[in-house]
């Protein structure tokens, strides 16, 4: 796996639900078919998907992005490290 899931924490919070997808629609059916609650991606447009759950919390993986953020007047939160999933999710054990 990546190796920012050699991270315990952020393995346990993906639960080894990491998957790869040959189409956006592919994809976007994915994340309802799981009903996830978060969903991390580096295609906004995945996340702006006109069929992106709307229970399920979308996050823009931008590395060049200096400090994770979420967007004005938007509810896509975006990161820019795979460690600050857990400042977006700080209940997480």
């Amino acid at each position: 796996m990546d190796k920012w899931l050699s991270n315990s924490r952020i393995r346990k919070l993906c639960n080894n639900k990491v998957f790869y997808f040959e189409t956006l629609d592919e994809k976007v059916e994915a994340i309802r078919h799981e009903r996830f609650t978060h969903f991390v991606d580096d295609l906004l447009k995945v996340l702006e998907h006109k069929h992106f759950p709307d229970r399920t919390l979308p996050i823009l993986f931008f590395p060049e992005l200096e400090k994770s953020t979420n967007r004005p007047n938007s509810t896509i939160f975006t990161i820019s490290n795979f460690a600050s999933l857990l400042d977006i999710l700080p209940n997480f054990p």
